[in-house]
């Protein structure tokens, strides 16, 4: 099972401001304590969390799908 739409502290969105507060490492620790698969990071106009979510995962088992949510 996977969560295809995750935040992290890095996602800015333009109107809300940031609208997360965990780190891509607890979003990838928090996936394995639920036992998910794997998560997208979609991070509002980045893909910096996704990116650091892949650095994250290292071997923990928990696929991370790097995306990104534009806002427009």
């Amino acid at each position: 099972m996977f969560d295809l739409h995750v935040h992290t502290y890095c996602s800015r969105h333009p109107v809300w401001g940031n609208d997360a507060v965990s780190s891509p490492r607890e979003v990838v620790e928090d996936a394995a304590r639920k036992g998910l698969d794997g998560v997208a990071i979609t991070d509002h106009n980045t893909t910096k969390g996704g990116l650091l979510g892949l650095k994250a995962a290292g071997k923990s088992g928990v696929v991370i799908i790097p995306g990104v949510e534009i806002s427009s």
